[in-house]
């Protein structure tokens, strides 16, 4: 079948014409991808990796290559990674990777009050079984040493110790216990109602992040706002220990900031526009 018969022959069967156009552009998308990849040294799994760190972790993580692509090669690589990254999240692959990383990050409940009073107890009786071996071997050693000087030092903190264990046990120190117990327990209890409301609050963050659409429209929005304080006509200048903005406020300005000066505006023109575009298409 020559060419003319066989381009004849797709043009009347619609539905396989969209499949060859499709696999082409499929082909041609793999093709441009793998280019990209051999520019920046690195390959399809470590740059998924990538995005997932960036997801995940809320900053941009990619090859270190990339500090070293011209400018002007910048726009068609994000031209191609960009789309390749929006691919990703819809893999299984990635759907996997975030869902393991997500039940990873459950909040953990904080102790009960019961469980706390628990540990308290057990605490204090481990406190109050240091102090019986500690008198035990103090006896001990009083009985065993020779020299007059230990042992009177011995017999004197012996002393001291049970005189303060008789006032310990009298009525009023009773009572100021009972005044102190009560307070902790209070103490107790409002730290307990603090932690609960702080594990509430991360809880049901925690639970909105199960959808990866959450974070992605957070980092999405987190872009779009710092790029809209960029100063691309911003100068650098040379000077003792390396190149520093003219203007010294921006020297201040947070790594993401600088990430997007540093890429270019042509670059990030194109970014917003893909990214704007890509987070109304975001699903809740």
């Amino acid at each position: 079948m020559d060419s003319y018969i066989l381009c004849q022959s797709l043009v009347s069967k619609p539905k396989i014409m969209k499949k060859v156009f499709y696999a082409i552009a499929a082909l041609a998308f793999i093709a441009g991808t793998t280019e990209v990849f051999q520019q920046l040294k690195t390959n399809a799994g470590a740059v998924q990796e990538h995005i997932t760190t960036s997801i995940e972790n809320g900053y941009l993580s990619y090859p270190s290559s990339c500090r070293t692509i011209a400018m002007a090669a910048r726009l068609e690589i994000a031209k191609t990674l960009l789309p390749f990254a929006k691919e990703y999240t819809h893999s299984n692959d990635f759907k996997e990777r975030y869902q393991k990383w997500w039940k990873a990050k459950e909040p953990n409940k904080p102790a009960t009050l019961e469980e706390r009073k628990a540990n308290r107890l057990a605490e204090k009786k481990k406190s109050d079984q240091a102090a019986d071996e500690t008198v035990t071997q103090m006896k001990q050693q009083i009985a065993s040493t020779t020299d007059p000087t230990i042992k009177k030092a011995l017999q004197d903190g012996l002393k001291a110790y049970e005189e303060m264990q008789k006032q310990m046990a009298t009525p009023e120190m009773q009572k100021s216990t009972a005044q102190m117990q009560a307070s902790l327990e209070e103490a107790e209890k409002n730290e307990y109602l603090q932690d609960m409301d702080v594990y509430n609050r991360e809880h049901a963050e925690w639970q909105r992040q199960q959808n990866p659409n959450y974070l992605l429209k957070q980092r999405f929005e987190k872009y779009l706002s710092t790029l809209a304080t960029v100063d691309f006509n911003a100068k650098v200048v040379s000077g003792p220990g390396g190149r520093f903005f003219e203007n010294h406020d921006y020297q201040t300005k947070p790594a993401e900031w600088k990430q997007i000066y540093r890429t270019g505006k042509d670059v990030n023109d194109y970014v917003k526009g893909f990214v704007q575009q890509w987070e109304k298409e975001l699903t809740p």
